[in-house]
């Protein structure tokens, strides 16, 4: 600052003495200096007379006029900046770093080559996983810090050691349980495996159902048991018999042939194959179709098959020559023509097609609806799509005959269709044909009675039936015909259906097809039973009513039980059986 100061006042003066020279423009002749040319100078008789500097400290430096004459950096363009001397004077952030002119100048890391450049360096928890790293307070990573329960849950619950401490009967159970140790307290019966058990009836769990029975005979299968006629079981019809002729007919009888085993003994036409037949040995082969119109006329041509068209009319043309493609129709223009186009409608026949034809749209289906129904169905399904025609026909595969009806658009086609009992079940291909056209394929699936499920059903519970004496329960389902599928889908229609049963064991209340009502009479069928709409049956029912299930106590439900199996048949085919299962208390289907 020394320096600036007096270049600055040196500048100064020189501003005035050059101000002033005007003033002196005429010398003193006494002067010294008047003839010398510093004599207008201040700076006369000085050795820097006529240098601009003359009177400043700096006259004669190169510098002089600089303000930094003097200074070190004089000339330099950092001349004055503090940085003046370093390599980096023009760069402000590096200006007196140590690490001027090093890649990392500026970087608080610079002198450590290792963390130049690393966004963690002079961090040490950076990258330190741990999230307390650098956090002062102790608890931050002790989650049960100022927890005295955390870590033993026990050191805060009384009863946590010792659970009983809390519950007056825990040591001695039987403390609060009068019947402690002893599980047939409140019902002796409950503990006895007898299901008789305070039951007074004598026969109660005797499965035999003559058991008290005043009858000697009840359970005896011999119908004769008790009846006094010694020839009750006797299949001889003459046993007992007086009359001489009933154990030998023959003796008594006036038939000449009683007792011959000849057949044709009594009907000598059985033996004689030409026996009546007048024209058994005669060859003419008119003998016996004196009718026949070849045995009336044999020259007539059309005896033999009077509907032959050739023999009614035989100067027809296609019986003159049969090989004659126009013999149909002569004036028909396409019958020998080698066109294969020719009576075709579409305008684009023909390979290529024809210049400026417009070829139809695509045949495309997109669906069909319903999608699925059963053998011998007779319904009207939708199809879906485009490029429909009124030449549109639809094929459905074997077994099913579709006739497309009218209403039919070119985006959706009504057929009708006629499912053959016939018809192979599963999926059909369904495509729509078009002269020169033919649609992509959707499926069809065609389902065939394969089981029943339950589509409603009710339990009864066990109440007094009969006469009084007889306890009983019954169930009463609905059952839906369904598919072969997997799972199996219900079918939608109606269906000829009826039951049938067999009773296996166990029989427990000796149950007979006698005691059964079947859909049709007799355990057979069809009957012109049949399902609704959705091809569901009618309410079945399932009861039983026996004294078996009664005392003098009311109802009871003893371990007995029969066994019935039994097979819906829908739409001529025989479904998956189901057991049913008869109890006192419920009627079991199929286990459930």
């Amino acid at each position: 600052m020394r320096h600036l100061f007096q270049r600055t006042a040196c500048l100064i003066v020189f501003s005035l003495l050059i101000a002033v020279v005007p003033l002196y423009a005429q010398c003193d002749p006494q002067d010294e200096c008047c003839n010398d040319p510093c004599s207008c100078d201040p700076c006369c008789g000085d050795w820097c007379c006529g240098d601009p500097c003359c009177g400043d400290w700096c006259c004669g430096d190169p510098c002089c006029g600089d303000p930094c004459c003097g200074d070190p950096c004089c000339g330099d363009p950092c001349c004055g900046d503090p940085c003046c001397d370093d390599p980096c004077c023009d760069d402000p952030e590096c200006c007196g770093d140590p690490c001027c002119g090093d890649p990392c100048c500026g970087d608080p890391c610079c002198d450590d080559p290792w963390c130049c450049g690393d966004p963690c360096c002079g961090d040490p928890c950076c990258d330190d996983p741990d999230p307390c790293c650098g956090n002062s307070d102790p608890c931050c990573s002790d989650p049960c810090c100022g927890d005295p329960c955390c870590i033993d849950p026990c050191s805060c619950d009384p009863c946590c050691v010792d659970p009983c401490s809390c519950d007056p009967c825990c040591q001695d159970p039987c403390s609060c349980d009068p019947c402690c140790g002893d599980p047939c307290c409140y019902d002796p019966c409950s503990c006895d495996p007898n299901p008789c058990c305070g039951n007074s009836d004598p026969c109660c769990g005797n499965s035999d159902p003559c058991c008290g029975s005043p009858d000697p005979c009840c359970g005896n299968p011999n119908p004769c048991c008790g009846n006094p006629d010694p020839c009750c079981d006797n299949p001889d019809p003459c046993c007992g018999s007086s009359d001489p002729c009933c154990a030998n007919p023959c003796l008594c009888s006036t038939d000449p042939c009683c007792g011959n085993p000849d057949p044709c003994c009594a009907n000598p036409c059985s033996c004689d194959p030409c026996c009546g037949d007048p024209c058994c040995f005669d060859p003419d082969p008119c003998c016996d179709l004196p009718d026949d119109p070849c045995c009336i006329d044999p020259e007539d041509p059309c005896c033999i098959n009077p509907q032959d068209p050739c023999c009614i009319d035989p100067d027809d043309p296609c019986c003159i020559d049969p090989g004659d493609p126009c013999c149909e129709d002569p004036y028909d223009p396409c019958c020998d023509s080698f066109d294969p186009c020719c009576g075709d409608p579409d305008p684009c026949c023909g390979t290529p097609p024809p210049p400026g034809c417009t070829p139809p749209p695509p045949l495309v289906i997109t669906g069909i609806s319903p999608s699925r129904l059963g053998v011998g169905a007779q319904a009207t399904v939708t199809i879906t799509g485009s490029g429909f025609t009124p030449a549109a026909t639809v094929d459905m595969g074997p077994g099913i005959t579709a006739g497309v009806g009218s209403g039919s658009t070119a985006t959706s086609l009504t057929v009708f269709l006629v499912i053959s009992g016939s018809a192979p079940g599963g999926n059909h291909s369904v495509t729509v044909t078009e002269p020169g056209r033919r649609s992509n394929a959707v499926n069809f699936y065609v389902q065939i009675p394969t089981s029943v499920s339950i589509a409603a059903d009710s339990q009864g519970s066990e109440a007094i039936c009969g006469d009084g004496t007889e306890c009983g329960n019954s169930r009463s389902t609905v059952w839906q015909v369904v598919d072969q599928d997997t799972p199996p889908q219900p079918i939608y229609q109606v269906m000829q259906v009826y039951d049938t049963v067999t009773i296996g064991l166990p029989n427990d209340f000796n149950v007979t097809l006698a005691n059964i009502t079947t859909t049709c009479p007799g355990n057979t069928g069809p009957c012109g039973a049949a399902t609704n709409t959705s091809g569901q049956t009618q309410a079945d029912i399932n009861s039983i009513c026996s004294a078996q299930c009664f005392s003098s106590a009311g109802c009871i439900a003893p371990n007995m039980s029969t066994a019935i199996t039994q097979t819906w048949h829908a739409g001529g085919y025989p479904l998956r059986p189901n057991q049913i299962t008869v109890r006192c208390d419920r009627v079991l289907l199929n286990g459930q």
